[in-house]
């Protein structure tokens, strides 16, 4: 046997074809399955966060409004208009229009106790764990009726914000 021969039998070695990127992988579908409820789950978050706080961006925007206004020229019109600003505020996040018909003790009973345990040690305890001082609830709730009314200055302002923001 002739070795030239045995080498003219044999035949050129083929590659194999080079593998489709189609159809993918199972492993590729369930990472882009995955992916994409990710995306959905994060973008109704989104959507339910923004939808649900839309109320508190416009009150917050009201608010800022009649803080500019009385800042400039106090009065008590402007303290009633932030008063039901405020009703309408805490009827709107507890689904219950009864508030807006609270006035008196009732309406400062609200105002103290909505936001009960969110002091620090730090803060003003005049008010018994409640964001807004004795002299602002007494104000907003029977104050605004009277001849003669306490002025409410920035910082009062400040308090009053932090209780809208912190209405849940």
């Amino acid at each position: 046997m002739n070795p030239d021969s045995l080498l003219n039998q044999l035949k050129d070695i083929h590659s194999p074809e080079a593998v489709s990127w189609w159809p993918f992988a199972i492993g590729w579908w369930l990472v882009g399955l995955l992916a994409l409820i990710v995306i959905v789950g994060t973008v109704s978050f989104i959507v339910k966060y923004y939808t649900r706080n839309a109320w508190r961006r416009m009150a917050l925007k009201e608010f800022n409004a009649l803080k500019t206004i009385y800042l400039q020229h106090p009065n008590i019109e402007t303290i009633s208009k932030l008063n039901a600003l405020l009703k309408r505020s805490i009827s709107s996040i507890k689904h219950n229009p009864i508030y807006l018909s609270y006035t008196d003790k009732q309406w400062a009973d609200c105002l103290r106790d909505q936001t009960d345990g969110e002091q620090t040690e730090n803060e003003n305890k005049e008010s018994s764990n409640s964001i807004l001082k004795q002299s602002e609830i007494k104000l907003l709730s029977s104050g605004q009726y009277q001849a003669h009314y306490d002025q409410l200055d920035a910082h009062s302002f400040n308090r009053i914000e932090k209780w809208i923001k912190t209405l849940r």
